[in-house]
């Protein structure tokens, strides 16, 4: 179990290595460490509305992240 800090998490998605775990806590993405359980860095923001899907490119270098009928924030993963 991670210690996400929030009550409700709606999305999840593994990176395709399935290194990372990302998941929403309704306002911003938390990226996890899945071997660690420790959080990679700080939690990615500028969603404009709640978040309610997260999911990796093909490649896990790109996180697209957004809520029900607004525009993703996409985010380049190093």
């Amino acid at each position: 179990v991670l210690p996400v800090p929030a009550q409700v998490v709606s999305s999840v998605a593994f990176s395709p290595g399935g290194r990372t775990l990302a998941a929403d806590d309704g306002d911003q993405v938390r990226l996890w460490d899945v071997r660690t359980h420790r959080q990679l860095g700080r939690a990615l923001s500028g969603h404009t509305g709640p978040v309610y899907s997260v999911a990796f490119s093909p490649y896990g270098r790109t996180l697209a992240s957004g809520p029900l009928a607004e525009a993703l924030v996409a985010a380049t993963l190093r």
